[in-house]
C-alpha cells in the first residue's frame, strides 16, 4: 500500500511488518517510547516451559523435525500426546465435538486399540465402530464421520 500520512508503518496484517533494529532507532529519534504491559516481563519467571529450538536437539533435514519433540507442559494436552501422529490428532478432535475429555479418552483408547491406524479405520463398517462410539452420543453419525475421515486422510491430500 501507499504510506500512511500519519506516521504508522504499513506492510503485513493491520499494519504489522517485521521492526528492524533501524525502525526502532527512527522511532527513538522521533521522540517515540515502547510501551510495555505491566502483565509481561521482559524474561519469563524461573521455571517456565520454553520451547527447545529444534537445531539445538539435533534435528537436520527436511523441516528441522528429525529427532525434535514438543516440550511437555502439566496439563496433558492431546496436542502434546498425539502430536506425531496427525490423524489420531484429528481423529480426537473429531470426537471431541460435543463432548468432554474425560469422556474421550477412554473411547478413544479403546478406539485406537480396535483400529490402530487411518487404514484400518477406513476399512471398517461403521457398524462395527458405533458399538465403541456408544459412550459418546450420537455414535451411529460419529462411525460414518471417522470412517469417511479416515478415507480421505489416507486418500491424501492432506
Amino acid at each position: 500500500g501507499s504510506p500512511s500520512t500519519s506516521g504508522e508503518r504499513q506492510g503485513g496484517p493491520r499494519g504489522l511488518e517485521a521492526r528492524s533494529v533501524s525502525a526502532e532507532s527512527e522511532d527513538a529519534a522521533a521522540g517515540l517510547r515502547r510501551v510495555t504491559s505491566p502483565y509481561f516481563k521482559d524474561r519469563p519467571p524461573s521455571g517456565a516451559v520454553q520451547p527447545t529450538p529444534p537445531r539445538a536437539l539435533g534435528a537436520t533435514g527436511a523441516g528441522g523435525r528429525a529427532n525434535w519433540r514438543p516440550p511437555r507442559s502439566p496439563y496433558g494436552l492431546l496436542e502434546e500426546l498425539l502430536w506425531d501422529r496427525p490423524w489420531a490428532l484429528l481423529l480426537a478432535c473429531i470426537l471431541l465435538n460435543q463432548t468432554t475429555r474425560r469422556q474421550v479418552d477412554p473411547v478413544m483408547a479403546r478406539l485406537l486399540d480396535a483400529f490402530p491406524d487411518a487404514p484400518s479405520l477406513a476399512e471398517a463398517e461403521p457398524g462395527a465402530v458405533e458399538p465403541i462410539l456408544r459412550p459418546l452420543g450420537l455414535h451411529r453419525q460419529r462411525s460414518r464421520s471417522v470412517v469417511a475421515f479416515s478415507a480421505a486422510f489416507v486418500a491424501g491430500g492432506w
